[in-house]
């Protein structure tokens, strides 16, 4: 994580968060700006990379998020 952190800090026009997720739901309840986009989920230990809208978060996952900033 502090890998694409520095990169995606470092390039002008992005930012990076991560979103804890505090209640059962599906990726596509989830409150996100039009700017903002889901690129890796966390949870178990470990990064999902692929998976669709319809996924199901638990509490305590975590969301990582790229935004634009421009």
């Amino acid at each position: 994580m502090d890998f694409i952190v520095d990169a995606t800090t470092s390039v002008e026009g992005f930012d990076l968060k991560q979103l804890k997720v505090d209640k059962k739901m599906k990726l596509s309840d989830m409150s996100l700006s039009v700017d903002e986009k889901v690129i890796a989920l966390y949870r178990g230990g470990g990064f999902v990379f692929d998976f669709t809208a319809d996924v199901m978060l638990e509490e305590g996952n975590y969301l990582v998020v790229i935004s634009s900033t421009n």
